[in-house]
């Protein structure tokens, strides 16, 4: 059995050295949510930053080896590894100017993503059990163990149809913990993720985005009707239980998107409904001790 309370430090090879949840602490340490909520700030998209060029460089570069895949049961590829880093090295100028601070991140994750599915309620924080396997390496109480998820960008790629409008959508609330689906009430059926789900907002304790608490009895409030018809009519009401719409962004390839990564958000179909899109996530980390 793994001993996490050990704070030996074992000889390590390269893959152990790049894995980028070897530097996270776990959700609960008691300075998290304290350090975390000092650093949230609005979701941003910025105007076209990447050529076409730039864009068909990434998309070649998430098939040219060293890198992870992973299938999920809806259709939707993954794409990962620690030569994302790569990526942001290539743009550093442009990335740094869309999020001021990157370059101190002491790893970049994330991944590319193509998917024939809008993707459901979430957050991008860090998935407990990535984190449970870099224990292996890394004790829970390592001492390299004190950075924090911070912001995240994503990059459309491209989308089919081109001509489809269709949105991101972040929500006013923040969740300081480890990576979720949210599904009030059980109301979508058959979801399939390996993110812990939550069904049960109230338990739930979000913030804002000046790093405020929301008031739980938030969570009873409906969603916006106006806005819920006219980008997420297909989603079961109930799931929205509560939330605030904070921003909808067209999905618009080589303009990218700026957010917490314990922000809420969710894409939808568009309209027309696009058929396959592409695009890459990078995640960026904070030192919280």
């Amino acid at each position: 059995m793994l001993d996490v309370l050990s704070s030996q430090e074992p000889i390590l090879g390269p893959e152990a050295t790049n894995d980028p949840y070897g530097f996270f602490m776990p959700m609960d340490n008691k300075n998290l949510v304290s350090a975390v909520r000092r650093n949230l700030s609005p979701a941003k998209k910025f105007e076209r930053m990447f050529s076409d060029d730039e864009l068909e460089w990434l998309f070649k570069f998430s098939f040219s080896g060293d890198l992870s895949v992973r299938h999920s049961t809806n259709g939707t590829i993954f794409i990962t590894g620690w030569r994302l880093r790569e990526c942001y090295e290539r743009f550093q100028d442009k990335i740094d100017a869309i999020l001021p601070g990157a370059s101190d991140s002491v790893t970049v994750g994330g991944n590319f993503f193509i998917t024939p599915n809008q993707y459901g309620l979430h957050n991008d924080s860090a998935n407990r059990k990535d984190f449970e396997i870099s224990l292996i390496n890394f004790s829970a109480n390592h001492s390299r163990r004190k950075y924090a998820p911070w912001k995240n960008i994503i990059i459309p790629l491209w989308q089919a149809y081109p001509d489809s409008k269709s949105q991101l959508i972040f929500f006013e609330q923040r969740h300081i913990d480890w990576a979720h689906v949210y599904n009030h009430g059980g109301a979508q059926k058959n979801i399939t993720s390996q993110y812990t789900i939550a069904e049960d907002y109230q338990l739930l304790q979000f913030h804002d985005a000046k790093g405020f608490e929301i008031p739980r009895e938030q969570s009873r409030v409906p969603y916006d009707m106006d806005h819920y018809q006219k980008y997420l009519s297909y989603t079961p009401y109930e799931r929205l239980n509560g939330l605030i719409p904070e921003a909808t962004f067209d999905w618009e390839p080589g303009c990218p998107m700026s957010f917490d990564a314990f922000q809420l958000h969710t894409s939808n179909r568009g309209n027309p409904a696009w058929r396959l899109k592409a695009g890459l996530l990078l995640t960026f980390l904070q030192e919280v001790i």
